[in-house]
């Protein structure tokens, strides 16, 4: 995943939205184990895909369909939105790079 994405003012919120194709469920299934344990303090809800509540903001992961995922931050701080994005993909990368060794 990269880090360059366009985020969007859409009152009250920044919100930044990234589709990422995956080679396999298994990833996303695995990415979205790693975020709950990430964000274990914050509030979280498991319905469709993960979603977590934080401090100003919230942020999403869905598997739209087989190979693609499409993650949503929202932050009324565009700085704490970058700083979520990178964290996220931070994340997603290790979990790539594990799961192919595995």
């Amino acid at each position: 995943m990269d880090c360059e994405n366009e985020m969007v003012y859409s009152k009250p919120y920044y919100k930044l939205i990234q589709e990422e194709s995956i080679e396999d469920k298994k990833v996303y299934y695995k990415f979205v184990n790693w975020l709950l344990g990430e964000f274990d303090l914050y509030l979280q809800e498991n319905s469709t895909g993960l979603k977590v509540y934080y401090p100003g903001g919230w942020l999403s992961i869905k598997n739209t369909t087989d190979f693609t995922i499409e993650i949503t931050i929202a932050s009324k701080s565009k700085i704490v939105c970058e700083k979520k994005y990178s964290q996220l993909v931070s994340i997603y990368n290790q979990v790539k790079r594990t799961f192919r060794y595995n």
